[in-house]
């Protein structure tokens, strides 16, 4: 599936209030796969492959200059405080 394709499924999923995940994908039955990333970073490439393979995922934007990968809510994610990191099913992969 094109690029343009899968972008305009996830803009017509926001405008809809629901999140990236759609609820069409053959995988629905599975909970998406949460990847938190910040950008020009090692997490790129991950989220690189997850577009090429067409997963279904939900994509949380860290502010690395901000420190947002050191707060809290993101320790309890990933407790190193590395970037990127997976979350499926409640589980840190």
């Amino acid at each position: 599936m094109p690029l343009k394709c899968r972008e305009r499924e996830k803009r017509s999923c926001y405008e809809s209030g629901g999140s990236s995940f759609n609820r069409m994908h053959p995988m629905a039955v599975t909970p998406p796969l949460l990847l938190y990333h910040t950008p020009n970073t090692r997490s790129t490439a991950t989220r690189i492959l997850l577009e090429e393979l067409g997963a279904v995922y939900e994509l949380r934007v860290l502010d690395g200059k901000k420190g947002e990968q050191r707060q809290p809510a993101y320790l309890a994610v990933n407790p190193m405080g590395k970037v990127p990191a997976s979350v499926h099913d409640g589980q840190l992969v």
